[in-house]
């Protein structure tokens, strides 16, 4: 029985369903169960799904914002993989890691920005995120950027380093080189 309401609360938490979601917590439901196969919990389904009020129920209800999934990734790294700066900003502000990384040593701001979620690129740098920070790769949020041809998360990322976007360049600035072949 147990295994059947986490599991209710994991979709009631994907869809959004607050009434649904508060009955089960009201019920003792752990807000921080897994899925066994992939260590997501209720938040990080909702995080994914963008459900700004079923995020803000959990987090109210003691879920682990820093609770890793299969490939170490929080809720704040699905919100950035996502694109879903409401919840992202909410995790920030209810005060999430920021500069969290996964298994591949890829933090929120990574991700936002290989999947050009300039939005949510700005919000992570606004909230303190390590810019210059490498993963297990030897990557930079800006190399992610230029790697996935996300000239606009680029320009964010530059912008929030302040870098000057609009000057004549320079053909030997590294900052430059990474993002010279890159378009949106």
């Amino acid at each position: 029985m147990q295994y059947v309401q986490e599991r209710q609360l994991l979709l009631a938490a994907e869809a959004g369903s607050c009434p649904r979601m508060e009955k089960l917590v009201a019920k003792g439901v752990n807000v921080n169960a897994p899925m066994s196969f992939t260590q997501c919990t209720p938040l990080h389904h909702a995080a994914q799904a963008g459900r700004l009020p079923a995020a803000q129920l959990l987090v109210k209800n003691g879920a682990d914002m820093a609770a890793i999934n299969e490939m170490g990734n929080t809720p704040l790294h699905l919100a950035a993989m996502t694109g879903r700066l409401a919840v992202l900003q909410f995790l920030l502000d209810s005060g999430a890691d920021v500069n969290a990384a996964n298994k591949e040593g890829a933090t929120p701001l990574h991700l936002a920005a290989a999947f050009g979620h300039v939005r949510c690129v700005s919000a992570l740098a606004l909230g303190g995120a390590d810019l210059d920070r490498t993963d297990s790769n030897g990557h930079t949020p800006l190399h992610k950027a230029a790697n996935s041809r996300r000239l606009s998360a680029c320009k964010a990322l530059l912008i929030a380093s302040g870098v000057e976007v609009d000057i004549e360049y320079e053909p030997k600035s590294f900052k430059y080189s990474s993002v010279s072949s890159v378009s949106d």
